[in-house]
C-alpha cells in the first residue's frame, strides 16, 4: 500500500494499481488493502470498479459494518438507492454508532416517500450522534417537514443552513427545504428571503461556468411564490 501511495505522489497511476491489487493479493483478509484499492478506484472516476472491489471485500469480511458504509455510500452516489438503503441497513444492525449511515438512510427513507416514523427516530439518533453536523441538522429537519410539521424542522434546517460554509454546493438545497418549510408554516416573505439566497449563490456559480442542479427548483418556487 504504500508503493501505491508513492506511485500516486509520482503521478504513475497505472503503478498505483498494481501495487494496490498486489497489497490485497498478499493479504485477502485485510479489509483496509481493499478499502484503499477502491478509494483508488473511486478517486479515477471508475465507480464500477470500486463497487466491485468493496463487494469482492465484503465475501470474506460480511460483518464489517464500515465497509457496507462505505459500499452504501458508493452506491447512493451512483444512484443505485436500493442497494444504498439495504447496505445502511446492514451497517446499523451490525453497528448502532453510525451516525453516518442513520443519517444517509433517514434522508433515503423521506425522499423515497419511506417509513416516515422509522426515517425519524434514524435521524433523531443521527442528530444525537453527530451533533455538530449540519448534514444532521438537514435530514432531521427535512424529515419532520415530510411529516407534516413545518414548525418543528425550521430550527434544524436554519441550523444547517448556519453550518454550511457559503460556497458548499449542498447549501443551496438546504436552502429551498428552509423555504419549503417556512411556506408549510404560512411564513411566505421568509421563504421568500431564503430563496433569494439561494438563487444569488446560484448566479455565483453559474458565473464560474456551472449552475447547480438545485436552481431549477428554486428559481420555480420563487416565481410561484411571487405569483401567489
Amino acid at each position: 500500500m504504500l508503493e501505491g501511495n508513492v506511485a500516486i505522489g509520482q503521478g504513475d497511476m497505472a503503478g498505483a494499481e498494481a501495487a494496490f491489487k498486489r497489497a490485497v493479493d498478499l493479504d485477502p483478509d485485510d479489509s483496509s488493502a481493499f478499502q484503499r484499492l477502491a478509494a483508488f478506484y473511486r478517486a479515477t472516476n471508475r465507480l464500477d470498479e470500486s463497487v466491485e472491489t468493496l463487494r469482492r471485500s465484503l465475501e470474506a469480511k460480511p460483518n464489517d459494518a464500515r465497509l457496507h458504509e462505505r459500499l452504501a455510500t458508493l452506491l447512493e452516489y451512483k444512484g443505485d438507492t436500493e442497494g444504498a438503503m439495504r447496505h445502511y441497513n446492514e451497517a446499523i444492525a451490525l453497528d448502532s454508532s453510525l451516525g453516518e449511515s442513520k443519517n444517509n438512510l433517514a434522508y433515503l427513507l423521506a425522499e423515497q416517500g419511506g417509513d416516515l416514523d422509522r426515517a425519524l427516530d434514524l435521524a433523531q439518533e443521527a442528530k444525537a450522534l453527530l451533533p455538530d453536523n449540519p448534514n444532521a441538522a438537514d435530514t432531521l429537519g427535512w424529515v419532520l417537514y415530510k411529516r407534516g410539521i413545518p414548525s418543528a424542522a425550521i430550527g434544524y434546517l436554519r441550523e444547517a443552513v448556519a453550518g454550511f460554509a457559503a460556497d458548499e454546493e449542498a447549501l443551496g438545497i438546504v436552502r429551498h427545504h428552509l423555504a419549503l418549510a417556512y411556506e408549510a408554516n404560512e411564513q411566505p416573505d421568509k421563504a421568500l428571503e431564503t430563496l433569494r439566497e439561494a438563487i444569488a449563490s446560484a448566479d455565483r456559480m453559474k458565473e464560474k461556468g456551472r449552475e447547480p442542479g438545485w436552481a431549477a427548483d428554486v428559481r420555480a418556487m420563487a416565481d410561484r411564490l411571487r405569483r401567489s
